[in-house]
């Protein structure tokens, strides 16, 4: 396996976990975003930081019904 191949593996394993923690403490589905920084890459790692949190979410549905 090139070094190449590597470093993109290890990269995408640190995105994932990163995600993964983020989501979890935004009160997210932490394996759900996980597997979208897995599959994403920073993409995923990007979006699982700026989604609001759940419930921030909530009050915004509630002020908005």
């Amino acid at each position: 396996m090139s070094v190449y191949w590597i470093i993109i593996f290890m990269q995408a394993l640190i995105c994932a976990l990163l995600s993964g923690i983020i989501a979890n403490a935004k009160g997210n589905n932490g394996i759900g975003w996980m597997f979208a920084g897995l599959l994403f890459g920073v993409l995923g790692l990007l979006a699982a930081g700026f989604t609001p949190d759940a419930a921030r979410r909530a009050e915004i549905e509630k002020l908005s019904s």
